[in-house]
């Protein structure tokens, strides 16, 4: 029999409630009846996915998972501002005040696209309360490593009473490698930290100052923080998580677990021991490392390897490991921060009904009246989509793409590490080790559902002519892809049809409601959206044969883009940029055409999808208000098609 997992989050109150990511087995009618479901022959216990008691029947609030940890940790914060109050100075010993559940229960990140750069030696380490309500990592192992962002610790904290994501950074100046301790006074050297820095609301939402996350015609969005500063609004930022079933840069990145005689046992092994105070001979102790108190000892973990073959790390009482959790729950939370962000429109009782029609699968264009359909065609002719079948196709196209861009990107991952290890070996020889590796797992599989396009199209066919940037709302790293995994049931909070209302009647109600009072802000929200929507710029078939100009013509107009737009950020590592040499021409050519190979097209294949992604969307570069001109992304393109194109 198939093994087949399935997972369904209930939240009360206004959260919503999910089909989760595992089920692997639905079989239903469009009504969403007589599901046929199988189980994996354990079951599980509802325990195992109890978000505590901090529920609430009003439908204007979320669920507070991991109240108390969250409330520990906002305690430090407090207690960094008081000076009468000693803490310490490097990131080690802080992180053993955390709670001991989240030392415990971690994911572990070899290669990152945040702020904080990780290696196989010195990972990311991304710790997690019971139900993800609070999230921390650190980098690095003293500040010495080189790498970016190691005196660092970032959080993020689900505010439950105000559904939404809390974002703090806590900087330690002794650990800044660029300081020198013994200069700094006892207060110098003390840690600060500040919530919603512009720097974790670039990349967990919109660019500051674009898009739904700070900005409103205009002005910046601030709220009062937990710690008594004037801060950004997080209201429109969520974790970056990607979809379930497999992570790249994770290690294990597949599921959490590992394979006997991997290259990731070995290096998960080599990590267990510094956590345990012996590494290896030639490895560097790591005190961040030894702060940790992980589920298995490196003994026991050899052991479990030899006898079964395989290990599935846990997380906590769970029988999924860290980085299935961590998705699954915080797909929950981020579902209620959502529906939630809905219902504080200031037309949402004029939409409410078309948002109940739209999770309902009805014909949006009976939902929404003639006038209203008007702006709605407008908006979606000057974005360059035809239909509403065309605007499903998309959807589908970007959600099913998710997976064989992480898979890629996993590739890729595994070439570094080969390479770096034989310098003499022939690349064949390095691709072979790839797909051995990468071959344990058998077929990775892609989670997404061709029905899900559906009622995310709908919801952008209603939304996005309003300004509601439905492509912020996935976790996914790569915004815009509007992935949510298996299917997305959206039947509670801001979705809910709680009159059990047919199609018709729910399309009846809705258009009225269009029509009804308040008129002023719903008008504006259109014209707005209408004039301020991105014109679409067409790249397909950026090849060799779509250039037809010398290869020195095209560097010499490529130049100036690279080094003005994309290098500062990429050079530096500001905002969290991956090293990508936009300054060495020949080094990205490099890089783009040994990627090329990958499925989804690699390096160069990401640029255009960036560089395309509408202003406001997150990972839409150059990181900001402003987009390359048409001509712009030409010169892009041109000198991606000779790349991809070289022998």
């Amino acid at each position: 029999m198939i093994r087949v997992w399935f997972l369904a989050f209930i939240i009360v109150g206004s959260s919503l409630i999910a089909t989760g990511p595992r089920a692997q087995s639905v079989e239903a009618e469009n009504d969403g009846a007589d599901e046929e479901l199988e189980f994996d022959d354990e079951g599980f216990d509802d325990e195992d996915f109890d978000f505590e008691d901090d529920f609430s029947s009003d439908p204007n609030t979320c669920p507070d998972p991991d109240r108390a940890d969250r409330e520990a940790v906002v305690g430090l914060f407090q207690n960094i501002r008081n000076p009468s109050v000693t803490v310490p100075t490097n990131v080690a010993d802080f992180v053993r005040l955390l709670p001991e559940g989240m030392r415990s229960n971690f994911a572990v990140m070899t290669e990152s696209r945040s702020f904080q750069e990780s290696t196989y030696e010195d990972p990311r380490i991304l710790m997690k309360s019971e139900n993800s309500g609070v999230i921390a990592s650190f980098t690095g192992h003293g500040r010495e490593d080189g790498l970016r962002g190691s005196e660092k610790l970032e959080f993020i904290v689900w505010n439950g009473p105000e559904a939404r994501y809390d974002f703090y950074e806590v900087d330690f100046p002794a650990e800044d490698r660029f300081k020198n301790p013994a200069t700094l006074t006892e207060a110098q050297r003390r840690p600060i930290v500040r919530q919603n820095p512009s720097s974790c609301l670039n990349c967990h939402g919109s660019a500051v100052g674009t898009g739904d996350t700070v900005d409103t015609n205009g002005e910046k969005r601030y709220i009062t923080g937990a710690l008594g500063d004037r801060v950004l609004d997080s209201s429109g930022a969520r974790p970056n998580w990607d979809t379930y079933n497999f992570w790249q840069g994770q290690l294990p990145f597949n599921r959490d677990t590992l394979f006997n005689e991997s290259e990731e046992s070995r290096r998960y092994l080599a990590l267990l021991k510094k956590m345990e105070g012996t590494p290896v001979a030639g490895e560097e102790r790591n005190p961040r490392l030894e702060a940790l108190t992980p589920r298995i000892s490196s003994e026991d973990l050899e052991r479990t390897l030899r006898e079964d073959g395989q290990y599935a790390i846990p997380n906590y009482d769970n029988f999924d490991g860290p980085g299935v959790t961590l998705f699954d729950q915080s797909t929950a939370l981020n579902l209620c921060r959502i529906g939630q962000n809905l219902r504080r429109l200031p037309f949402y009782e004029n939409i409410r009904y078309a948002i109940q029609a739209a999770a309902n699968g009805c014909n949006m264009r009976k939902a929404i009246p003639a006038e209203m359909l008007r702006y709605t065609n407008q908006y979606f002719d000057r974005v360059g989509i035809s239909n509403m079948q065309e605007l499903e196709k998309r959807t589908g196209n970007l959600q099913m793409s998710v997976a064989a861009d992480k898979e890629s990107r996993q590739r890729q991952t595994f070439q570094r590490l080969f390479a770096q290890e034989n310098p003499g070996m022939a690349e064949a020889e390095i691709l072979a080790l790839v797909e051995t590796e990468v071959g344990r797992r058998g077929e990775l599989e892609n989670r997404e559902l061709e029905s899900n396009a559906e009622p995310i199209a709908a919801m952008r066919y209603l939304l996005e002519p309003l300004g509601v940037q439905v492509a912020n709302w996935s976790m996914s790293i790569d915004s815009g892809t509007y992935s949510f995994a298996d299917l997305l049931s959206l039947n509670d909070g801001a979705f809910a049809n709680t009159e059990g209302l047919e199609c018709s009647e729910l399309e009846n109600r809705s258009r009225a409601a269009f029509l009804g009072s308040p008129q002023a802000e719903l008008r504006q929200s259109y014209l707005s959206s209408c004039e301020q929507a991105a014109l679409p710029v067409t790249l397909e078939g950026f090849s060799a044969e779509a250039v037809t100009i010398a290869a020195t013509q095209v560097d010499k107009n490529v130049r100036p883009i690279f080094l003005m737009n994309c290098n500062g950020c990429h050079m530096t590592g500001a905002g969290g940029a991956p090293p990508i040499p936009f300054g060495d021409l020949d080094a990205l050519r490099a890089e783009i055409q040994s990627s090329a190979r990958f499925p989804n097209g690699g390096l160069g294949a990401s640029i255009i999808n960036r560089i395309n992604k509408p202003e406001g969307a997150r990972g839409h570069m150059p990181m900001g208000p402003r987009s390359l001109t048409s001509q712009e992304k030409e010169y892009v393109r041109d000198f991606i098609g000779l790349a991809t194109a070289a022998p």
